[in-house]
């Protein structure tokens, strides 16, 4: 069983925005990050950094991608 869940977020493996995402929130592990995006009310709602967005759902779907990469 892989448990990406306790893989650390960091840019080697994610995009530059999620990492910059994850830091302003706080949050340094996979799992974490992904329980809190999956309380979000919808796949639309706005996860700030600096000046700048990210939709929940295009988070979401780089923690899939992950998963589905991680060995």
């Amino acid at each position: 069983m892989n448990n990406y869940k306790r893989a650390l977020i960091n840019k080697e493996r994610f995009s530059v925005s999620f990492c910059q995402v994850a830091e302003n929130y706080g949050y340094k592990t996979v799992g974490s990050f992904e329980k809190a995006l999956r309380r979000a009310r919808s796949h639309g709602v706005k996860w700030y950094y600096g000046t700048s967005h990210i939709r929940c759902g295009r988070l979401l779907k780089e923690i899939e991608r992950f998963q589905a990469s991680y060995s």
